[in-house]
Order: structure tokens, then sequence, then C-alpha cells
């Protein structure tokens, strides 16, 4: 029993070797970031350019880079609104390379941030004759009301009332329908009341 022991402990550490050899051939680079008055630079990229292996500081401005080949890298250090940064550096075998940066506050500043579409709403309607009773425009109505196009209802493959409530603003919906008939459907509410839909020929859950 002791034998078969020692041979189970002697593959294990026969396992682990190639392990703990490749751990030391590779090495690490960590340390901290702060801006120019001594607070914490949080989510700053840190990279190594010729071999594009990165990070991103915490919330402390704490970061660390693993598992990187022995050699001369170029470290960048950027952040938006901050002066970005490049130091040459040696990773040697088996060891950690502490790097603190202090980064200054970028002096170009974004001045403007103009945001255009020209994609156009291709189920809204400006006007509806049955709100009114007349054809007037959604500006000359003094009512507010909400249009669900027949259009919209086929985009969404809709087959039923309360699926097409969902498109209206400020409505929600209370409880279902209770089935019975010439009942209506489900209950709603708007502006603090509870209504129906009704339906018609009182047909439930249509």
């Amino acid at each position: 029993m002791k034998k078969i022991h020692n041979l189970f402990c002697l593959f294990f550490f026969i396992g682990l070797s190639p392990q703990f050899s490749y751990a030391q051939q590779n090495g690490s680079i960590a340390g901290r970031i702060t801006t120019s008055d001594g607070k914490p630079a949080a989510f700053v990229s840190i990279g190594l350019k010729e071999i594009a292996v990165g990070q991103i500081s915490d919330e402390n401005g704490n970061y660390r880079i693993n598992r990187v080949k022995p050699g001369t890298y170029t470290l960048k250090v950027r952040a938006v609104g901050l002066e970005s940064q490049e130091n040459q550096v040696t990773v040697n075998p088996g060891q950690t390379l502490t790097l603190n940066f202090t980064l200054l506050e970028s002096a170009a500043k974004l001045k403007e941030v103009l945001v255009a579409g020209n994609k156009r709403n291709k189920f809204a309607k400006t006007e509806s004759p049955f709100v009114s009773k007349m054809p007037l425009t959604n500006l000359e109505n003094p009512q507010v009301y909400s249009v669900v196009t027949k259009e919209l209802l086929n985009e969404q493959l809709i087959f039923t009332a309360d699926e097409a409530v969902r498109n209206t603003p400020g409505i929600q919906k209370m409880w279902e329908a209770t089935g019975r008939s010439g009942d209506g459907g489900s209950y709603f509410s708007s502006r603090g009341f509870i209504m129906q839909s009704q339906l018609r020929n009182g047909i439930a859950g249509l």
C-alpha cells in the first residue's frame, strides 16, 4: 500500500513539473496607475505592442499582465482624457516587473459630439382620421393618442390586442381577460385609471 502511495506521489509531481517549468520560463508585469492628483486611474488600457497582450486597470488603478515571455517590449498606457505613455520594458523569466504610472490630463479636449441620423420610421403616421372623426394631423388634434398601424402589426406578427397594446406608451397590463362571454379583453392601467379593451362582437382575448 505504501509503495502504491509513493508511486502516486511520483506521478503527481511528474505531471506538475511541466507546469512549474512553464511558469518559471515566463514573467509578469504589475503596478499601479494614478492621475496627476494622486487618485487611482481606473479602467486604463495597458498593453504590450509587440505581442498584442494587455489588461485593464481595476477600480484602484492596479493592473497585472501574466504569462509574458522573456524579452524587451513596448508597454503602452492609454485612457480617454489622459495623456498616453510608452515605456521600453524587459521581462525576465520567473520575475515580476513592477511599473507604476502617473498620467496627466490630455490637453486635447473633446469640443463637440454630433450624432445625426436620417433613418425614417416607416411605421409613423402623421395624421389619423379615426380619433377625432376628422382627417387631422397629430399636431392639430388636441387629444393625446398613439397609433398602432396595420403595417406595424404585420411586421411584428401580432394576432391579439394584448400584443398590440405593448406598442403604446404609458399603458400597463394589470390582469388577463376573464374569458367570460361579452366581458371583453384584458385590463390595463392608463393615467391612473383601470380600463378594459372592448372588442368587436364582445369576443374576449381577440
